[in-house]
């Protein structure tokens, strides 16, 4: 499912990004920009809101049209391990690497496989501004807003998370901050999901979503992508180290996994050097051209190899040829 406008210009985006490693810098062209005092007005517009008679009504509304689209955009998605999770009931963060902005659905799904509870998702708090059916779900669904106010965060916004856990539901946050739209690379996570974690003392539950191209095109740009949800190897802070540590060391970890996780999927190493496949589906303008080079840098490198026994030639390994 794609949204938005102008995806080949955010692809471009995406690849500007990646080449200067500002992996978890905003990539979309066409969110709201907003001054810190609109977005605190957001978030106490939304607070009022869901103080109103009507909001219950909302809700369900909102959490009907989540369902379906859940069932539409996740058809053909696959899960891979969910025998990893099954002792996990009381409650628990959640991790996922985010390229969609409906790849949610895929973890409702798998937690309605598991269990059918409730999956509350952070936001930014700039998503409540979104126009439409978008804004429509941010501010009546099961969400979340994170914002940049001290005040907020340890106070309403920690309030909110201790309800939901308590409630033995599941939270889900982004480390990674940003969408990438369809960029198949794990990108190093934020510590926030893990402080929460070892702060109300559950496990994180790791996801890794692969993406395969699939038959027929989506737009004049993709074809379709399907899905499949790698759960990874739970993880659970210490009780007996701090806070910090347990953040630091737990986001390493995941780090980790996932980077492992992509590796075996793809089958090969993880650099974020952009390279024609990072984007699943995209088929876009210069989609040959890259596929061309590419196939023919290696084709080169490989003619070289085997006329140096086994020595390739520096000049096709160096940077100059790779960007030629």
């Amino acid at each position: 499912m794609i949204l938005g406008a102008d995806r080949p210009s955010v692809i471009a985006h995406i690849r500007t990004l990646a080449e200067a490693r500002r992996l978890n810098d905003k990539a979309e062209l066409d969110d709201p920009c907003l001054s810190e005092e609109k977005k605190m007005a957001l978030i106490a517009d939304l607070k009022k809101h869901r103080a109103k008679y009507s909001f219950p009504a909302n809700r369900k509304a909102a959490n009907r049209i989540m369902q379906y689209s859940a069932k539409k955009v996740n058809r053909k998605t696959e899960y891979v391990g969910l025998e990893k999770i099954a002792g996990i009931t009381d409650g628990a963060i959640i991790t996922h690497n985010h390229f969609n902005q409906f790849d949610s659905t895929a973890v409702t799904s798998l937690i309605e496989k598991k269990d059918g509870k409730t999956v509350c998702t952070i936001i930014e708090e700039t998503n409540l501004a979104l126009p439409g059916i978008l804004g429509f779900l941010m501010q009546n669904g099961d969400t979340i807003p994170i914002t940049g106010n001290f005040d907020y965060m340890r106070g309403d916004f920690v309030k909110q998370m201790q309800q939901v856990l308590g409630q033995k539901d599941y939270i889900l946050i982004y480390p990674e901050q940003e969408m990438w739209f369809n960029y198949r690379k794990p990108r190093p996570g934020k510590r926030g999901a893990y402080y929460y974690a070892a702060m109300f003392g559950k496990p994180v539950i790791s996801l890794f979503t692969e993406m395969i191209d699939d038959e027929g095109m989506d737009d004049e740009n993709f074809r379709n992508v399907r899905w499949r949800v790698h759960v990874l190897d739970p993880l659970y802070p210490d009780p007996n180290k701090s806070l910090r540590k347990n953040s630091i060391e737990m986001a390493k970890k995941d780090d980790e996994q996932r980077k492992a996780a992509y590796e075996r999927i793809y089958g090969r190493p993880l650099s974020y050097d952009p390279e024609p496949d990072d984007i699943a589906g995209y088929m876009g303008p210069d989609w040959e051209l890259e596929k061309f080079l590419a196939q023919n840098q290696n084709k080169a490198a490989d003619e070289m190899t085997d006329k140096s026994a086994g020595q390739p030639d520096p000049a096709i390994l160096s940077p100059a040829f790779e960007k030629a």
